[in-house]
């Protein structure tokens, strides 16, 4: 940091990062939702927030792995379609009524 200053986590960030930890967050997941550089994140992990237990990168640590069920499967479809559909501004044939 210019200056020699360091950049300290505020209550809200350290609550966020502390959240994100304990759901399994990758540390750069963890910094994206706190609003923080992962530089940052690394640098207060060494002493603002030394206490947080984390992950050692060797997984396991999000637990199994669950199948969505049909409901969320066709949930997710539909949210990447309308992500299709705002990006390239096209409109996509119902897979599901192919007349």
């Amino acid at each position: 940091m210019p200056g020699g200053r360091k950049k300290w986590l505020t209550q809200d960030q350290e609550r966020m990062i502390r959240a994100a930890y304990a759901r399994g967050a990758t540390g750069a997941e963890a910094a994206f939702l706190a609003g923080v550089t992962v530089s940052v994140l690394q640098a207060r992990l060494q002493d603002q927030i030394r206490d947080l237990r984390r992950g050692r990168g060797r997984g396991g640590r999000r637990g199994a792995a669950v199948d969505p069920t049909p409901e969320e499967i066709a949930q997710r479809r539909a949210e990447c379609d309308e992500r299709r559909r705002l990006i390239m501004g096209a409109e996509f044939t119902d897979r599901t009524d192919l007349r």
